[in-house]
């Protein structure tokens, strides 16, 4: 009777459980039908970007640009937040933007036409609402900063020759401008003292050397700092000290990784400021010396230390998101500090910390989406695999948070341009989406990558198309290997410039590794490639050959046949989509087309989408709209998607 009595109340038990489940799922169907899967592409892309935020000379305002109503313009912003308030509108994008620190009514910026990187500077009056052009058409302009008293604007500008970058004074109460450095070689100024007397100049040599040089800006003498005799290095000027007397400079010397020295410009004696087991990226003082910075990339993320000059004190900054927190500069009172805040789940945010009053002021909420949250994105997670030839390569991963019922994930790999460069963590609209609509996205940083050592970033020279691309096939195979839920036979390759390349390569040299390809302004033809840089990179022709190699060695140039995806578009047999901006100064649109018309000559399938307004890469949001739907529906179609899958 007990035992009955048991089974009975068991299956009461089970009855209530039942019916409180189905209830529980009525009531939580209105949620999932608004969870990120359910959000159409244009949901992911309601971020903007904030940046190049300037002080004006009292600090109660920033000058900033933003895209947030669709290519960069510029705006004003109280420094405490609030309103913002448009500048001007212009049919480009413009890039940069500085606030003069003497004159509240002049306002600096940068602009090109149409993407080709061509950048003009300008003044804008506020006042009177009119702009100025400062620099002439048809020439480039890189602004470098402020000289210490605000007065002068220094930029370099080819306006003399196409080929060389010349530095230029432009005093901002006479607006009128005066050449400073003549370069006709490899030279870059890297740094102005604070009483303009001396410029120090970057000579580059190749990818693992360089040379610093104090130039007398009234002697026109120019003294070496230092020199390659030893061994080989990298040497980045920091800052000088307070008194001028040393110079704070990066190097890698004798070392695998960048670290901070001093030098004495009176003993010339080199000493270790700090060192660590990752680059050191960048060090300096605030604008009055109270406090002195160190940042290091640690693993593709940024660690910053800061220090009060006189106490030694650390200065803590105030609890902020589980994210990559990166000062960025303080204002010249020394009272605001500004700060960037990134993450998978955090577009890039902007922050101030008043450090008189001690408050955390949050200027910026990027995601500008009223259905899309932070907390319906996925974090990644930093992976390391074997290679080919036991070389570690680390990677990204972004799994689904849940999976389609009955199906398993394919698979996306992001590789990234450069190759240069460093995969970093951080919000990516594309790559949230794929993974809400169940996709896996890995991300490597492939042999040739930043922020690993020296000998790692050379370790893809010459070689393009070959060990780097057999990390990207064995990062499939550490996939398929540790991801159950993978499929990895529908695994798609996709990035941009070098990363373009890579699509290009592994879709004619390994063409049945992967499902299909997504270029975006790649290059197909290293011959060309080289032929066809712009003009201001033409004296660092040395890094392309190092980097490529030289057409002109019957050894490279063998190589570098065989290492360019259009000389073999007969082997392409998975589905390729092509991307290209007309304006391309970089990766010319040939690049593009020569694979395009090979491909389809040999009966391949490839699409092609061709933007007339556009550069390097895409900036205006109407044109990234139609180019990722276009990247989706075509990966749907040839993956065997359903179309319910959008």
């Amino acid at each position: 009777m007990n035992g009955w009595c048991q089974i009975r109340e068991k299956e009461e038990m089970l009855r209530f459980f039942w019916s409180a489940f189905a209830a529980l799922v009525l009531i939580m169907e209105p949620v999932f039908a608004k969870s990120a899967a359910e959000l159409p592409l244009e949901e992911f892309f309601k971020t903007y970007r904030v940046s190049s935020l300037s002080f004006c000379p009292d600090e109660t305002q920033f000058v900033f640009v933003s895209d947030k109503f669709g290519h960069s313009q510029p705006y004003t912003m109280p420094v405490r937040g609030g309103e913002w308030k448009p500048l001007l509108q212009t049919e480009d994008a413009i890039y940069s933007v500085l606030w003069c620190p003497v004159n509240m009514d002049r306002i600096f910026y940068s602009m090109d036409t149409g993407g080709d990187e061509n950048f003009r500077l300008y003044m804008f009056e506020i006042g009177t609402g009119v702009s100025h052009a400062v620099t002439p058409e048809k020439s480039r302009c890189d602004i470098l900063g402020w000289s210490h008293d605000g007065y002068s604007l220094y930029y370099n500008s080819n306006e003399r020759h196409p080929r060389f970058m010349d530095t230029y004074r432009l005093n901002v109460v006479t607006m009128k401008s005066q050449r400073v450095f003549e370069n006709n070689t490899t030279f870059s100024v890297v740094g102005i003292s604070h009483d303009e007397s001396t410029l120090i100049l970057s000579e580059f040599i190749s990818t693992t050397a360089s040379n610093l040089y104090a130039f007398d800006v009234n002697s026109g003498m120019m003294s070496p700092l230092t020199s390659q005799e030893n061994g080989e290095a990298n040497y980045e000027f920091a800052d000088f000290s307070p008194d001028g007397r040393q110079l704070y400079i990066l190097t890698d010397y004798e070392s695998e990784f960048m670290r901070l020295m001093t030098y004495d410009t009176e003993s010339q004696e080199w000493a270790v400021e700090y060192e660590d087991e990752w680059d050191v990226v960048s060090a300096g003082f605030s604008y009055n010396n109270k406090y002195f910075y160190i940042r290091v990339n640690e693993d593709g993320v940024s660690r910053v230390e800061i220090r009060n000059v006189q106490t030694g004190d650390e200065l803590q900054l105030p609890p902020l998101p589980n994210a990559e927190v990166i000062p960025v500069g303080f204002s010249r009172s020394e009272r605001y500090l500004r700060i960037y805040v990134m993450a998978d789940h955090i577009p890039g945010d902007q922050y101030i910390y008043d450090l008189e009053t001690f408050e955390l002021i949050k200027l910026t909420n990027l995601f500008d989406s009223s259905e899309l949250k932070p907390d319906m994105l996925v974090r990644s997670e930093l992976v390391r695999y074997e290679s080919f030839d036991g070389t570690e390569i680390p990677a990204w991963v972004y799994r689904p948070a849940k999976l389609s019922w009955g199906r398993k994930s394919p698979v996306v790999i992001e590789v990234h341009g450069g190759p240069m460069a460093q995969q970093k963590a951080g919000y990516s609209p594309w790559i949230q989406f794929l993974v809400s609509r169940g996709y896996i996205v890995a991300a490597p940083n492939v042999r040739g990558s930043t922020g690993y050592g020296k000998s790692y970033y050379l370790a893809d020279d010459k070689k393009w198309g070959e060990d780097p691309l057999q990390d990207v096939v064995y990062l499939k195979h550490f996939i398929a290997d540790n991801y159950p839920e993978a499929d990895t036979s529908k695994t798609v390759i996709w990035g941009g410039s070098y990363g373009g390349y890579m699509v290009l390569a592994a879709m004619t040299f390994t063409p049945e590794e992967f499902a299909l390809g997504m270029d975006w302004v790649g290059p197909s033809n290293l011959f060309t490639l080289l032929e066809s840089i712009p003009p201001y990179w033409e004296p660092y022709k040395e890094y392309f050959y190092r980097e490529i190699g030289n057409p002109s060695i019957p050894e490279d140039s063998a190589r570098m046949y065989s290492q360019s995806p259009v000389f073999f578009a007969d082997r392409i047999v998975r589905p390729l989509l092509i991307v290209q901006g007309r304006n391309d100064p970089r990766v010319k649109v040939a690049e593009s087309e020569q694979i395009v018309e090979a491909a389809r000559k040999n009966g391949k399938q490839v699409e092609y989408l061709i933007f007339e307004d556009e550069g390097h890469g895409l900036r205006k949001r109407e044109n990234k709209l139609k180019a990722y739907h276009a990247m989706y529906d075509f990966m749907r179609a040839n993956l065997g998607m359903k179309r319910t899958d959008k």
